[in-house]
């Protein structure tokens, strides 16, 4: 095996890793908001 496949094959891992972790972080912040919305609004309605 040389190097180049070795590169390629730990860059679709990486790419595969990084999709996850920007997935995880979109639910984390949706989370966030949903908790947050009573709040949020209430903030929203004194500006």
């Amino acid at each position: 095996m040389d190097t180049n496949e070795v590169i390629k094959r730990n860059e679709s891992k990486f790419r595969r890793s990084r999709t996850l972790v920007k997935i995880i972080l979109a639910l984390l912040l949706v989370l966030i908001i949903i908790l947050q919305y009573d709040h949020i609004i209430r903030i929203l309605k004194q500006l």
